[in-house]
């Protein structure tokens, strides 16, 4: 289930949870971040939350049964499975479905659009938004109320497109 403010609630097929492993139950988006909650396994292990591979792999460990991941590329749709660590016992949760961050930018305000999504590939690139934003000299302008709107761009190539929340 997705629920208006983009989080994804997982539910298993059947119902039936397996305990000797974690279950990924819920994934909340935020601002370049994404909240990973899952069922817990018995014996107290710490878990291991794991998205992305090389410069862009991004972890959190903890003993709890839910870890914020910080610093994600709001254009990249992320992936997550969730490491249950007990001694030498390692279990592993299925992958998680995929999901995107935004970012969040405060009313009114003025922010480099290349800040919020950088060009991905040589040459010139061309920034556009939906409205209520706008794109100025080089700057995302938001609305003076809460909005919700697209930033795209295009250099070459590559298209980047991030959802920015007005708060």
């Amino acid at each position: 289930r997705v629920f208006d403010n983009g989080a994804i609630s997982i539910t298993p097929i059947g119902g039936n949870i397996a305990t000797d492993r974690p279950f990924i139950t819920r994934l909340t988006p935020g601002s370049r971040t994404v909240k990973v909650s899952w069922t817990t396994s018995p014996g107290k292990p710490v878990y291991k939350v794991v998205t992305g591979s090389g410069k862009s792999k991004r972890t959190c460990t903890t003993s709890k049964s839910s870890c914020t991941i910080k610093n994600l590329d709001p254009w990249r749709s992320h992936v997550f499975t969730v490491e249950a660590v007990r001694g030498k016992k390692r279990s592993r949760s299925d992958l998680s479905p995929r999901i995107k961050p935004f970012v969040k930018v405060r009313k009114g305000s003025s922010t480099k659009v290349s800040s919020i999504a950088p060009q991905g590939a040589k040459g010139k690139a061309k920034w556009t938004t939906t409205a209520p934003c706008s794109v100025k000299n080089g700057k995302l302008v938001a609305p003076k109320k809460v909005a919700k709107c697209a930033l795209k761009v295009v250099a070459g190539k590559s298209t980047r497109r991030v959802t920015v929340r007005v708060g």
